[in-house]
């Protein structure tokens, strides 16, 4: 390249530190040009943002220790008794050794010291500490006056009891830190079914924690694009008012990602219960001979079979929109078919249902012969079909909800396989993505395209005979499109696609035939027909949002 051109290796590697605070950057710009635009509220909120989304995963040891070595039921027991230990303790020595215990306990799991006591000594025992001052005097603790100004008094008693108080609670706190230090949260939370808390609650708590992150990085870029957009100096008054729209804005968001993430979670597995993966594994390689294989339903495209049957399928949202409207398609064995269609058109709806995580509002839908209804009445049915089919979601956010990339990609194949063979599958995924540089990243971490291959490789790693995908070259750099082109053309025949992209190029190297949806299947053939004929079909709805780039050399 030309002297003065910079080399795609080095954008490349610009856009991989850009957004990353634990990576450096090039001092191109004063540090304190965009800090000057910022409001007090706003720099207290992305840096209370940034600070949780550091401490969550920079302090964690990630190294084989002690606490590391023990089952995350016994940690939450254990900080149980350090808990109701600290409490019986009467004096100020006993509470110290106690606390000795936990520091021993801590670098014994291989903990920074200095991060474990700054975590412990910190903030908490100075708020407790604060929160007793009114106990030290006199009026409340009666006691040898040690300070006096005027009628109010500082006593003895009063101090003796705000220090035992606040060193109790410190050694309180001290050893569950050091569990969160060196064990992984949704471990723990794991931990709780041992103490016979409530499933539901357990299965709460992990939602909670896994999109923790997701709603921390939106706020933190709500607040970023906000500013992107001040144009000139705003009044309190204004900002405190987009304030609050902007919580309200927030909280809507999360109650619609909290039900995107359910269902990212159950469609690999989440709400397996303990006997049912047993069971499954004791059937072991028998699992690929499952309900299904007696019950072949062919078509009429010769002796093929449909994997999927959709007849007369519609589906309403509850605010009144229609998205699908009497669809019928059928989808064959070892086939890749694209969907392509304006946005609006249903391709996400149409996708979801054929996963079974939204049910039709009218019509039906057969997997291999077998009615949607009956695989949903039995839950054994539903394990077999998630082994069997799976989607990889539009947005990669709400599908990666674990602590690091490489738990995400575990997530699936855990229900089912332990060990040395979870290993395999695990790295198998993580390979064929190339992306095993990424595994003990947090997902917030990632870029956009970092992301979608994380989120494909979760899947990947399932090994499902069926794989549906919504917008999977979205982010994608180029090397990312050729893998996906290139793991697509490895397994067609092997495995079925059902893909919905925009990506014209995308469709016509992968697949082997194409609708063309607008609510209804406007059009099935082969993919090139389709573009051809989605030219003159969708330039009266929406051609230029499309972005069909091949069309003006095809």
């Amino acid at each position: 390249m030309g002297g003065g051109s910079p080399s795609l290796s080095g954008i490349h590697n610009i856009s991989n530190n850009w957004g990353n605070p634990d990576r450096p950057h090039h001092n191109c710009y004063r540090k304190d040009s965009g800090e000057k635009m910022k409001g007090l509220a706003e720099r207290t909120v992305e840096e209370a943002m940034n600070y949780f989304k550091r401490s969550m995963r920079s302090e964690f040891s990630g190294k084989k220790g002690l606490l590391q070595s023990v089952d995350p039921a016994s940690c939450l027991i254990s900080s149980l008794v350090f808990l109701f230990t600290s409490i019986i303790c009467k004096n100020l020595e006993q509470i110290f050794l106690l606390f000795v215990v936990s520091v021993v306990i801590a670098v014994a799991s291989r903990i920074s010291l200095m991060k474990f006591l700054a975590r412990v000594l910190f903030f908490i025992p100075i708020f407790t500490m604060i929160v007793m001052i009114p106990s030290m005097f006199s009026w409340i603790t009666p006691g040898k006056a040690l300070f006096s100004f005027c009628s109010i008094s500082i006593t003895e008693e009063g101090i003796r009891k705000a220090l035992i108080f606040t060193a109790r609670v410190t050694v309180a706190i001290s050893f569950p830190i050091a569990a969160t230090m060196a064990v992984e949260w949704d471990d723990l939370i794991e931990g709780f079914r041992i103490l016979k808390i409530p499933d539901l609650m357990v299965r709460i708590l992990l939602i909670c924690y896994r999109y923790t992150f997701l709603m921390a990085n939106m706020a933190v870029s709500m607040l970023t694009s906000r500013r992107a957009r001040v144009l000139s100096k705003e009044s309190w008054r204004t900002s405190w008012s987009w304030g609050s729209e902007a919580v309200g804005a927030l909280l809507l968001k999360s109650m619609m990602l909290s039900e995107m993430v359910h269902m990212a979670m159950t469609a690999r597995g989440f709400g397996r219960e303990v006997e049912e993966r047993k069971r499954i594994k004791r059937r072991g390689a028998a699992f690929h001979h499952s309900i299904f294989d007696n019950q072949l339903f062919c078509c009429n495209r010769g002796m093929e079979m449909a994997i999927f049957d959709l007849i007369d399928v519609s589906y309403t949202y509850p605010n009144g929109r229609t998205a699908l409207e009497s669809v019928s398609l059928s989808v064959y064995e070892g086939e890749v078919l694209g969907v392509i269609g304006p946005n609006g058109a249903g391709k996400s709806t149409l996708l979801l249902i054929m996963s079974l995580l939204i049910t039709p509002t009218s019509g039906e839908i057969l997997f291999k012969g077998e009615n949607f209804r009956r695989i949903l009445e039995d839950e054994s049915k539903i394990y077999d079909f998630r082994r069997r089919v799976q989607l990889v979601f539009q947005d990669p956010d709400v599908q990666l909800f674990s602590s690091t990339v490489k738990r995400d990609v575990e997530f699936g194949p855990m229900h089912l396989k332990s060990g040395k063979e979870l290993e395999r599958s695990v790295s198998s995924a993580l390979r064929l993505m190339e992306i095993e540089h990424l595994a003990d990243r947090h997902p917030y971490e990632l870029s956009g395209g970092e992301k979608r291959r994380a989120a494909i490789a979760s899947v990947l790693s399932i090994d499902p005979e069926v794989i549906l995908m919504d917008e999977p070259t979205a982010d994608l750099d180029i090397r990312g499109r050729e893998i996906l082109v290139e793991l697509i053309q490895r397994m067609r025949r092997k495995k079925t696609f059902v893909i919905s992209s925009q990506d014209a190029d995308f469709i016509l190297r992968t697949a082997d035939r194409v609708i063309l949806l607008n609510k209804k299947v406007v059009f099935s053939g082969d993919p090139e027909e389709a573009l051809r004929f989605a030219r003159g079909e969708m330039a009266p709805i929406e051609m230029d949002a499309m972005k069909w780039n091949l069309f003006k050399s095809h």
